[in-house]
């Protein structure tokens, strides 16, 4: 008998702890949903970065570009000035 009521006292523990969670529903929903917030806020922020990295490449193109236009300009502003000396000296003669 005493080892039929330990069977009993087992399996109704046992038996209550499967009914019962550990986390009630209502946590349970909320950390889902908080985890849903968390993944789409990621999706957005990757998208924010990658639009990011792509002007960061475009920006140092311009620079690129712009730093060959500038040594093109520099020739010629140093050319121009040479011409310019040699044409006062001509004059001069």
């Amino acid at each position: 008998m005493k080892k039929a009521f330990h069977y009993l006292a087992l399996s109704s523990l046992v038996f209550s702890l499967l009914l019962t969670s550990c986390v009630s529903s209502k946590k349970f929903k909320a950390s889902e949903a908080r985890a849903d917030k968390l993944q789409q806020d990621k999706a957005v922020a990757l998208g924010q970065l990658n639009d990011c990295n792509l002007m960061v490449k475009n920006l140092k193109d311009d620079k690129a570009s712009l730093q060959n236009e500038n040594a093109l300009v520099q020739d010629d502003l140093s050319r121009l000035c040479f011409t310019r000396r040699k044409t006062i000296v001509q004059i001069g003669k």
